[in-house]
């Protein structure tokens, strides 16, 4: 019985500095995006879920693990700053929709951190597309014109996916809401719900006091506005209650950059809006993004449509490129996917750059991470390295005949 104590208690010393050993890597032979082939290459360190050391040279002991990247580019996982991720899986399966609330007049209060699914299976999709991190935005607003709460999620493996749950209250403003009201009744009914949540004191219902969270700075203010004259309401509205304030969509947001760069105010772009959709982005151009960052303004990158759910990793990758395309620097076009969001977010402190003491969210790439056929070779997620999988790669690899001298499938021989 004593032997028996004695080696249940000399494994569980053991098993934690093994499973230290395990999440250690040394990346060697990477790239930083902008070098050139003959650049100098770099080494990273992951330890304990964190980039423990840069340098071109590093050394580390023989239990680490060793991974040559082969001169490929390393960067920071992705983010996407405006998904539908773990609330969708088909827009045709209802059970399966879960990111609007406004048929239940929650308005503020509407949270979709309730709805969240962690098994979706999109969300291996993100991750072998280099997506380590995402907003997740509710659609769809009442009468009160807020949709609802945001959250952050970090798309580790397993289920510990939400990382910030009420992280930003969204409005819809424009004339493409659900209710299709008056312009100047939304802009109208926003300010008196502000109005009155400054006022109150005691005894307030939730979505008054999401909106005080608001008021004190705590979370953003979402505007999702396209049209100039909304974007310039937005603006005023952050000046006269002093709020913080992330613009989604600002498809005109190029005709008054200066104005948000003055008040700081963050943009959320879809490079893809190059010509209008609706009147209200009747003044889409190519060239946004690459205005905006020259004016000062920080941008951020999500894709609208299929793609806030459906491949969130390489539709927002590929339509960065596509901005460069039009006048984005490239380092620009990257940041708006890294370090940008980061900032816009609140997350700087632990994510958006390969430095020192920052959580390793990691991607090692094939090639230029702005065109399209290159692909995500190795992805570290809070310090692990991912598989690379979807069940849509399994169905491929179980029923594909790879050509093996044989017309069928492998699932289908005998």
């Amino acid at each position: 019985m004593i032997i028996r104590m004695f080696y249940i208690i000399l494994s569980l010393l053991i098993l934690p500095t093994l499973n230290v050993q395990a999440d250690s890597y040394l990346i060697t032979n990477a790239r930083l995006a902008g070098d050139d082939a003959a650049a100098p290459k770099i080494s990273l360190l992951i330890k304990d879920g964190r980039i423990a050391d840069v340098g071109s040279e590093i050394t580390a002991s023989d239990d680490v693990e060793r991974i040559d990247a082969n001169g490929g580019i390393v960067t920071p996982g992705l983010m996407n700053s405006a998904t539908r991720l773990g609330l969708i899986e088909l827009y045709s399966a209802k059970e399966t929709v879960d990111y609007k609330g406004s048929f239940h007049n929650l308005g503020a209060a509407f949270d979709v951190q309730y709805g969240l699914n962690s098994n979706s299976v999109l969300l291996d999709v993100a991750r072998s597309e280099g997506l380590a991190r995402a907003v997740v935005i509710p659609d769809g607003s009442d009468k009160s014109h807020f949709a609802g709460l945001g959250l952050l999620l970090h798309l580790r493996e397993g289920a510990e996916i939400l990382h910030k749950p009420r992280a930003m209250l969204v409005v819809e403003a424009g004339g493409t809401g659900v209710n299709k009201a008056s312009r100047s009744a939304v802009w109208l009914t926003v300010r008196q719900a502000l109005r009155k949540a400054q006022k109150a004191k005691k005894d307030v219902d939730e979505a008054t006091e999401i909106l005080q969270s608001v008021l004190s700075g705590t979370i953003p203010l979402v505007i999702k506005a396209s049209r100039e004259s909304d974007i310039r309401q937005a603006i005023n509205l952050g000046k006269d209650f002093k709020v913080r304030i992330v613009i989604i969509g600002g498809e005109e947001a190029w005709r008054v950059a200066p104005a948000l760069a003055a008040q700081n105010i963050a943009v959320i772009i879809n490079p893809y809006d190059i010509l209008p959709a609706t009147f209200d982005a009747i003044g889409s151009r190519g060239e946004n993004p690459a205005i905006l960052h020259k004016a000062g303004v920080k941008i951020g990158f999500a894709v609208t449509s299929i793609f806030k759910s459906h491949n969130a990793g390489t539709a927002m990758r590929i339509s960065a490129g596509f901005a460069v395309s039009r006048g984005l620097d490239k380092q620009a076009a990257l940041e708006a996917m890294t370090k940008n969001p980061a900032e816009i977010w609140g997350i700087a402190e632990d994510y958006g750059t390969l430095e020192v003491g920052k959580v390793a969210d990691i991607v090692i790439w094939s090639g230029d991470p702005l065109e399209p056929l290159t692909i995500a070779e190795k992805i570290f997620i809070d310090g692990k390295m991912i598989a690379i999988k979807s069940r849509q790669m399994q169905l491929r690899d179980k029923y594909h005949p790879f050509r093996n001298n044989t017309a069928y499938p492998p699932a289908y021989q005998k």
